[in-house]
């Protein structure tokens, strides 16, 4: 067993515990079936870091061949072309220490998030996202000064820490009410996570369709953060995921990107 696999036995006795203690014993089975492994991403301030760290906000680190991506349609009176905003980047040796990470991600490599920012810190995904997979010597990577105009945040380091994510908003609705005291506790609170199931703030085709959601893999789930000035409109939240089969060719020019406010 490794290290990390006792942790996430630890959570699992923990809940159910809970369970039990709150009289929902009967309803354990259906609460605890869909969880699967994830990664909670916690952040903290740092104003510099190795070129090449795992990290939201700050300038990215791109070899010096990199193409820039910038918006490919208009989006409102945003013209096409105009330079998008880096959200983060994952050094993705990073992930490959836990073994639900190696069995989808690519080993290593860095991987970026980017969509179209604005001066107010808000940040649009939907129709603007792009995530973008890169592999070499990471010698060659430096910060990367982006134009001016484009919005950027303060740069904080991401830590993973492995958890279990439920996928509480797919419970069957017959489940009495009592269980929510159950799902509440592990929900109410904004999370950053990666390769978990998505918790919707808003509804979603996608993200409420557990057959697709079976079919597609959560690269990042990052929640509004006000301590680096980073929003997704009114205490919102930004999703990035990509088609399982897209995932296994390293093909990232599909990823569905998607933000949601409260």
């Amino acid at each position: 067993m490794e290290a990390y696999e006792a942790e996430l036995e630890r959570q699992l006795q923990q809940i159910v515990q809970e369970i039990e203690a709150c009289g929902l014993e009967q309803y354990k089975d259906a609460l605890l079936a869909r969880r699967q492994p994830a990664l909670k991403i916690h952040l903290e301030l740092a104003e510099q870091l190795p070129v090449g760290s795992s990290k939201v906000g700050g300038m990215p680190d791109l070899p010096p061949d990199f193409s820039y991506p910038t918006l490919i349609e208009d989006y409102g009176d945003v013209p096409r072309g105009t330079p998008l905003t880096f959200l983060a980047q994952y050094r993705l040796q990073d992930l490959a220490s836990f073994a639900f990470a190696r069995e989808v991600l690519p080993s290593d490599g860095m991987l970026y998030f980017f969509g179209l920012g604005f001066q107010s810190g808000d940040v649009v995904l939907t129709d603007c996202g792009r995530v973008i997979y890169w592999r070499g010597d990471s010698a060659r990577l430096q910060p990367y000064a982006v134009s001016e105009g484009v919005n950027t945040y303060q740069q904080a380091k991401i830590h993973f820490e492995p958890i279990w994510s439920w996928g509480f908003h797919l419970l069957d609705e017959s489940l009495p009410a009592e269980c929510d005291e159950i799902t509440d506790r592990y929900t109410s609170e904004p999370l950053h996570q990666a390769l978990g199931i998505p918790t919707p703030i808003q509804p979603s085709d996608l993200m409420e369709d557990e057959e697709q959601l079976k079919q597609h893999v959560l690269l990042l789930q990052l929640d509004y953060v006000p301590k680096i000035g980073l929003n997704f409109g009114d205490a919102g939240t930004a999703y990035f995921l990509i088609p399982k089969k897209d995932l296994r060719e390293c093909n990232f020019a599909h990823v569905w990107c998607e933000d949601a406010c409260c």
